[in-house]
C-alpha cells in the first residue's frame, strides 16, 4: 500500500504541474458496499473501490494530442491494490482520418459501454465474461464514412494491457457504427457491429496446433427525451476446443428529474452453446441520485439465476458511488 500511494503521489504532482502548462488532469472513481444476501455468512457485506482512474490529457498542436491514464484495481491473486498504467496514448489526426498508436482503448464494447451509460455501476456484458479487453498495445486507425457513419480497425498484442505479448500472433478488431455515437450526451440512435479475429497456438501432446479466436456482436441503442435504450448481441468462438458462448443483453434508462433516474438491464448469458444446463440470467436494476456535480449515488439489485436448477440464484444489494473531478 504504501508503495501505491508513493506512486499516486508522484503521478498527481507531475500530471497537476502539467496541467499548469495547459493540459487537463481529472480523476474518476468507483466506490460501492455490497449486501449478500447469500453466500459466505462470515462475509455477507463489504466495501470496495471498483476503479480509480487519474488521467492526463494534452495537445501538442492541432492534429497531434496525447492522454496518459493510470487504473487502480485490485490484484486477482491476492486481492492487493495496485497502480497500472491504462492508457498512454497518441491520436495524430489527419486528412485521411486519426492514427492511434499506445497503449489504447479497444474498439470491441465502447460504443455499447455509452449505450449502457453506468460504467461505475457494472461494466458490459463482453468486457465482465471477457469476450475482450477493454485496452492493449495497438495500432489503431478511424474514420468517418460520411457525417453518421463511422469505423475503426485495431492491431493489438492481443494480451490485454495488464499482460505483455507472448506469442508471435496478433489480434485484429474492427468496429462499425451508423448514428450517435454517445447517447449519454445526445438524442438519436445508433446501430452497429464488431468483430475481433485473433490466431493462437495450442499444443496438444507433442503437436502445436494453430487455432484462433473469434468474436461477433451486433448492438443498437435510442435516445430521446428522457428515455435511453439499448441491446446487444455477442457471440464468440474458440476453435481447437470448439466452444461457442452467446450474450444477449437489454438495458434501459428513464430520467425522471434532473437529478433522479432509474435503470434495468437483462444478461442472458449461455458460456457454451453445446453444454446443457450452463446459462445464467443476470439482473441488475435501481435508481441514480445526483445530489451535487461530480457524485452520483445508485442503490440497486443484482439477481443471478441459473439454467442448473441444482445451484441456488445470487442475490446482492448494492450502494454504488462514482466521484468525478
Amino acid at each position: 500500500m504504501k508503495k501505491i500511494s508513493s506512486m499516486l503521489l508522484s503521478v498527481i504532482l507531475s500530471t497537476t504541474i502539467f496541467a499548469q502548462e495547459g493540459g487537463k488532469i481529472s480523476s474518476l472513481a468507483f466506490y460501492e458496499y455490497t449486501y449478500h444476501t447469500n453466500g459466505d455468512p462470515t462475509v455477507n457485506n463489504e466495501f470496495e473501490f471498483q476503479r480509480v482512474y487519474f488521467t492526463y490529457e494534452n495537445s501538442v498542436s492541432d492534429n497531434l494530442e496525447y492522454k496518459f491514464q493510470l487504473d487502480v484495481g485490485r490484484k486477482s491473486d491476492d486481492g492487493r491494490l495496485e497502480a497500472y498504467l491504462k492508457n498512454a496514448v497518441v491520436n495524430w489526426h489527419t486528412d485521411y482520418g486519426n492514427f492511434i498508436i499506445g497503449l489504447q482503448s479497444m474498439n470491441m464494447f465502447n460504443i455499447q459501454e455509452k449505450n449502457w451509460g453506468h460504467r461505475f455501476i457494472e461494466k458490459t456484458p463482453m468486457d465482465i465474461n471477457k469476450f475482450s479487453s477493454s485496452a492493449d498495445l495497438a495500432i489503431g486507425y478511424e474514420n468517418s464514412l460520411n457525417y453518421d457513419l463511422h469505423f475503426s480497425l485495431l492491431l493489438s498484442n492481443g494480451e490485454g494491457y495488464k499482460s505483455q505479448e507472448k506469442d508471435a500472433y496478433k489480434k485484429v478488431s474492427a468496429n462499425l457504427v451508423y448514428g450517435v455515437s454517445d447517447l449519454t450526451k445526445k438524442d438519436g440512435f445508433n446501430l452497429g457491429g464488431v468483430v475481433s479475429f485473433e490466431p493462437f497456438e495450442n499444443k496438444v501432446g507433442t503437436d502445436v496446433q494453430k487455432e484462433n479466436s473469434k468474436v461477433f456482436g451486433l448492438f443498437g441503442g435510442y435516445a430521446f427525451s428522457n428515455l435511453r435504450v439499448g441491446a446487444e448481441y455477442d457471440i464468440q468462438t474458440t476453435s481447437g476446443v470448439d466452444i461457442t458462448a452467446n450474450i444477449i443483453s437489454a438495458y434501459a434508462n428513464y430520467k425522471l428529474i434532473d437529478w433522479l433516474q432509474g435503470f434495468a438491464r437483462l444478461d442472458i448469458v449461455d458460456p457454451n452453446s453445446d453444454t446443457d444446463r450452463d446459462a445464467n440470467n443476470y439482473f441488475v436494476a435501481g435508481a441514480i441520485f445526483s445530489p451535487t456535480k461530480g457524485l452520483k449515488i445508485s442503490p440497486n439489485i443484482r439477481y443471478t439465476s441459473f439454467e442448473n436448477n441444482d445451484i441456488e440464484s445470487i442475490t446482492d444489494l448494492k450502494l454504488n458511488f462514482e466521484f468525478k473531478i
